[in-house]
Parts: structure tokens; C-alpha cells; sequence
């Protein structure tokens, strides 16, 4: 790579000596001749030369990696230190992929790969070292998040496919600051399907935007084999020189890292052929909820799903429609407009007070009188056909032994193919009442648990990527809660417990409220890794629990360890939606509703009137890429 940018350099340095030559010359004043057309030939094809010159360079650059600085803050010296790293470009191999990730620090303090990382917990299924540090790759193209790719082994931990390489051995060589050489970390995911993604690091590290995917058979790139027989080809005195020159250069293979990482016994079970990888990648959804009305929204990949409480659309053990119910349907109306064919599938759900039989009735008269008054109030006709069913009590989406979670589970959802246009629902009313702080951009709020500041909102493809920063203050129990409500509170709004979450200092009530819609972080499905104690939890739960793992950090600090001038930064991803400004608010959960003292246990907050960046080349972004779920109108 090194020898084609100077070549390059040559070239343009040659081309601009002989711009400068022809400058310094007075034209001519000739007629036209064979020999001006000749000349003529040449400027038109030096031209060219240029112009695929300059084409090149381009597709260099693309492929060159993505540089990032941070400040970040030392818990245990309690001082601020920087990094800086290099990223990617990520390298196709096969149906694999390997990230780079080269990082260094200017500092005097010696900080570990770990610290950035907060304790090494990963997906909330393990430790690092079997289950991957928590880096995840998001493909906003095709709306998906993938996880470190698994080697899952017989009788043994399962091995994240990730290694380091560089300055000695174990833990050092994880270690930067001081006077140790850059870290090089490699991790293996499943290839992107797109040629540009961004990588998500848990941690004050946030999120990496546009990475470029290359393939390795396009590229000049040594693996560890081939840097290993470098130096065995020399001296010892010129071992520690090609060290340093060649080392930047090697991207170790997906084989390779395999067989750096895994313990002999771990080896010989393996075939050869990379089987037993788990690289997993799941596609995205975003959920939201009206600030009017009980109805909430879950976008999928080309299928949305409206919910409605059916303890306002009916009374006890009735399927005739309240007053209060129109209010309601005239809201999902609008989250309906613009669908254009398919199916409009209503299905009414209950809580399992009473039988199985009772329940089947009454949840498909109320699904049935939801339809009869939908067709009095609006046109159906845009959908190709509408179904009703029941489905009884057979699909709780909470627990049926509390009554929050019964009276989540008495529902009415309409299941439809959502428009491709963005539809966005205007509203005149005013936004609900602050439970707890409030504050007007750029201003701070100041909670039991920290001072927080929203210190940006960018718009990158059909993602909003917030980053807001927790300072310790004198309000307090300074700990975890400043974003995250509180130990039980899980994906969407929802106790943990429903939404299947490892959340004990994760990021994941933080919503985005705009129009008349509160907006929670995307989030996905993660399929547990066989046998891992999430997978066991699922397993054992009594109703139908799905993992649901948002975008959004997941292992904040303690804000009592940071010391007087101590921070930390939290990463969060909403869907994005057409908005100059927007409201970021840390709701009052109704989980905590039956507690003495909840709005201070949940310590709500709420900043207004924070602008929304645009990205770079946001007029060169493809919206039609709305089809697909996590962005609003998807």
C-alpha cells in the first residue's frame, strides 16, 4: 500500500512540475496544423491520465482507514487521558470479515485494551474471551447489527475470534500509554453485505462511522505467516527494525487468528474447514410510542406492528369499544396512512385470568370490533385484505404474574406492511409534563446521579447517533442510574425480565420525543449462544422471551468512581426521522409505579431543543433505504 501512494506522489509531483513549466511559457499565436491536432491529442490524453489518476487516489482513500481521538477518563489514576486509533478497513475473507483496530495514547499512564471495555463484559452473555469484546459492525444499508464471530467447542469455553498482535506477550501487549507501542487489535465478524459500515465500540470509544470493506485478494496485505518469515530471513540485530516497518502491514487471517488463540486441546478439535463458527448478524428494529395515546409501534424489516391497550379500547371482560377508544384508533390511523397493499392482519391478545376457552372468545370479538369500527372511521381499501383473530393468552409480552405485565399483555395489535414514504404525524399538543429535570440545549441537567450533557446528535444514513456525557455532582447517590432508570428496566420501556436484557448499567430507557412520538433506541433480536446463561434463562422462562439488545451502551460506570473531575460517554442509536430539533428524555418507567418514592428512584430528566447534526454527505444519502426497518416510515 506504502509503495503505491508514492508512486502516486511521483506521478502528481511530475504532472505538477510540468503545469508550472507550461505556466511560465507565453502562448503562441499559431494557425491550426497537423502538429497542433497532434498536440491536441496529447492534452486530451493527459487529461485522461489525470483524471484516472485522480480516480485512483479516490479509490485509495476510500479504502484508507478511519482515524479517531477521544478523551477518555482513568478511574484508577483518576486522571483524563487521550487515545487515538486507526480503524479498519475491514477485509473480506470468504464469508468472514477481520476489523482492524490499531490503538495508541499520547499519555503517561498505562491503560489497558480492558479499560475501554469497563470490567471486559461484553454482549451480557460472558466474558470477553468467549463471547468477544462488545464491538458490534451496523450495516445502516441493510439495517442489521453483527456480533464478533464465536468458535463454539465441544467440552470446552466457547473462543471469540479476536487476537492481538504486537509488543509482548498476555496482558502487555494490551496495554498502551507510557512508552508502549500501539496496540493492534483483530476481530473476526461475518462479511458485510455493503461496502461501507460502521463499528459500534461499548465504551467511551462510541461509534466509528463509514469503514470501508475491501476484499484481501484486492489488497496488499502481509498475513502473520508471511511477517513471521520476514524475520526468521535476518539477523537478530535487523529482527527489531523489520518489526517496526512491516508490523502495520499484517492482517492476520481468519485461520490464523483462530489457531494464535484456541490452547492445543482446543485445536484438535477443530476440522480445518471453519466449522463451529457462530458469527452472528441480526436485523434491526425500532420501537416508539405515542406521548397521547397508549398506542406503541414496532418496525421490522418490511413488517410494523401497531399495539393498542385494550384496557382503554374495552372494559373488563368486554369486547365493546369505550368512549375513550376512538381517540385511540384515530392515532393508529395515522401510523396506517399511506400503506399501499398487503395484508392488515388484526389480532386480539388477553391476560390468562380465566380459561383458555374464554379467552380465545373474547379476543377475537375484540379483534373483530377494533375492524368494524375502523372501517366506520377510515378507508381500508389501500390494504389488499383485512383479517381478524384471537389469539387468547398464548402470546404474553410480559409476566402474567404482576398486574403491569397482565395489563400489557391485554392488547390489540395490527400487524401491516408500513408505507415506503415517511410518514410523519404532526401534533399540536404540548410535550407531557417533565416528571423530573429540565433543561434547553446546551445547558446541563443536574440528577441524584450525575450531571448530564448531551453533547451531540448527528444524523449518519437513517440513524440518529447521540453521545451524552455523565459528570459526578454534589446532588447525591452519584452511581449507574444517571442513564439507565435504575437495576429491572429493560429494552423499549420494558422490565428486563420481558425483554430478556443483562442490564445493570446499560444505556437503554434513554428516548428521543418529537411530534407526538417518544423514539427508544434500535434495537434486535440476538439469538444466545448455545448454552450461555442467557441462552439457559430463555430456555427456562415461562412464557415466549426473546433477548432483545438495544444500541445503545451497556457498560457505563459508577459515576461515585470518577472523582471531582471525572467523566464518562455513553453512545445511544435511534431511528432517524425529518427533525432540525429534537427532545432527549429519560422517561419515569411505570415498572417503578407501585413504589414509594418512584419519580425519585427513576430520577427522570429531560434536555430540549437539541439540534441535529447532519453528516457530510447526508445530500448524497440514499433515502429509499427507509424500506428497511430502524428508520422511521420503515
Amino acid at each position: 500500500m506504502k509503495k503505491i501512494w508514492l508512486v502516486l506522489f511521483s506521478v502528481s509531483l511530475l504532472a505538477a512540475c510540468n503545469n508550472e513549466e507550461a505556466e511560465d511559457e507565453p502562448p503562441e499565436q499559431t494557425q491550426k496544423t497537423e502538429v497542433s491536432e497532434t498536440e491536441d491529442k496529447d492534452v486530451e490524453e493527459n487529461i485522461e491520465e489525470q483524471q484516472e489518476q485522480a480516480a485512483s487516489e479516490e479509490t485509495l482513500e476510500d479504502t484508507d482507514p478511519v482515524m479517531i481521538e477521544h478523551d477518555m477518563w482513568h478511574f484508577k489514576d483518576e486522571t483524563a487521558y487521550d487515545i487515538h486509533a486507526e480503524v479498519g478497513p475491514i477485509i473480506r475473507e470468504g464469508e468472514y470479515a477481520i476489523l482492524p483496530f490499531m490503538l495508541d495514547s499520547n499519555s503517561d499512564i498505562e491503560v489497558t485494551f480492558k479499560d475501554l471495555f469497563d470490567g471486559g463484559l461484553s454482549t451480557g452473555e460472558g466474558i470477553a474471551s468467549e463471547q468477544g469484546y462488545d464491538i458490534r459492525l451496523l450495516d445502516s444499508q441493510e439495517n442489521t447489527a453483527s456480533h464478533i464471530a464465536v468458535q463454539q467447542l465441544e467440552d470446552s469455553n466457547d473462543a471469540a475470534l479476536q487476537t492481538f498482535i504486537g509488543e509482548g506477550s498476555g496482558n502487555q501487549q494490551m496495554t498502551i500509554g507510557k512508552e508502549h507501542e500501539p496496540t493492534r487489535y483483530f476481530a473476526v465478524f461475518a462479511a458485510p453485505e455493503s461496502d461501507v459500515v460502521h463499528a459500534m465500540f461499548t465504551g467511551e470509544v462510541g461509534i466509528v462511522e463509514d469503514i470501508p470493506v475491501i476484499d484481501r485478494k484486492d489488497e496488499d496485505m502481509s498475513t502473520l505467516q508471511e511477517y513471521d518469515a520476514i524475520l526468521e530471513q535476518h539477523e537478530d540485530n535487523e529482527e527489531e527494525m523489520l518489526k517496526e516497518e512491516n508490523i502495520e502491514e499484517v492482517v492476520p487471517t481468519v485461520q490464523e487468528i483462530i489457531e494464535k488463540e484456541l490452547v492445543s486441546s482446543q485445536q484438535d478439535q477443530l476440522t480445518g474447514d471453519l466449522e463451529g463458527i457462530d458469527a452472528r448478524v441480526e436485523p434491526f428494529e425500532s420501537y416508539r410510542e405515542s406521548v397521547e395515546t397508549t398506542v406503541s409501534r414496532i418496525d421490522e424489516i418490511e413488517h410494523s406492528t401497531l399495539i393498542l391497550s385494550s384496557d382503554v379500547l374495552f372494559d373488563s371482560d368486554s369486547s365493546d369499544l369505550t368512549e375513550e377508544a376512538d381517540k385511540e384508533l384515530e392515532a393508529a390511523i395515522e401510523e396506517l396512512a399511506g400503506a399501499d397493499g398487503g395484508e392488515l392482519n388484526i389480532v386480539g391478545h388477553t391476560d390468562d385470568e380465566n380459561t383458555e376457552d374464554y379467552n380465545q372468545t373474547l379476543s377475537e370479538e375484540r379483534a373483530e370490533s377494533v375492524y368494524e369500527q375502523l372501517e366506520e372511521l377510515t378507508d381500508l381499501e389501500g390494504f389488499d385484505e383485512v383479517t381478524t383473530e384471537g389469539e387468547s393468552f398464548r402470546e404474553p409480552i410480559a409476566d402474567n404474574n404482576t398486574e403491569e405485565g397482565q395489563a400489557q399483555n391485554r392488547r390489540v395489535e395490527l400487524h401491516f406492511t408500513p408505507p415506503a414514504e415517511e410518514i410523519m404525524i404532526e401534533s399540536e399538543e404540548e410535550l407531557p409534563e417533565a416528571l423530573g429535570e429540565e433543561a434547553d440545549y446546551p445547558e446541563t441537567v443536574q440528577t441524584r446521579y450525575g450531571e448530564i450533557e448531551i453533547q451531540s446528535i448527528r444524523r449518519v444514513n437513517d440513524l440518529f447517533i447521540g453521545r451524552v456525557r455523565v459528570r459526578p455532582n454534589d446532588e447525591g447517590d452519584s452511581d449507574y442510574d444517571a442513564l439507565t432508570q435504575t437495576a429491572g428496566i429493560g429494552a423499549r420501556g420494558w422490565h428486563a425480565d420481558d425483554a430478556g436484557n443483562y442490564n445493570q448499567w446499560s444505556v437503554y430507557p434513554v428516548t428521543l420525543i418529537h411530534g407526538n412520538q417518544r423514539y427508544y433506541p434500535i434495537d434486535y433480536y440476538l439469538t444466545p449462544l448455545e448454552g450461555s446463561f442467557v441462552d439457559e434463562k430463555i430456555e427456562d422462562a415461562e412464557d415466549d422471551v426473546n433477548f432483545i439488545v438495544p444500541l445503545a451502551d451497556r457498560n457505563i460506570t459508577d459515576a461515585g468512581r470518577l472523582g471531582e473531575d471525572g467523566f464518562y460517554t455513553a453512545t445511544i442509536v435511534w431511528p432517524a426521522f425529518d427533525a432540525e430539533e429534537v427532545t432527549v428524555d429519560l422517561p419515569h418507567s411505570d415498572v417503578f409505579s407501585d413504589h414509594e418514592g418512584a419519580i425519585e428512584i427513576t430520577a427522570p430528566w429531560r434536555i430540549m431543543n437539541v439540534p441535529v447534526e447532519e453528516s457530510a454527505d447526508e445530500d448524497d444519502l440514499d433515502h429509499d433505504s427507509k424500506e428497511a426497518a430502524g428508520g422511521e416510515g420503515s
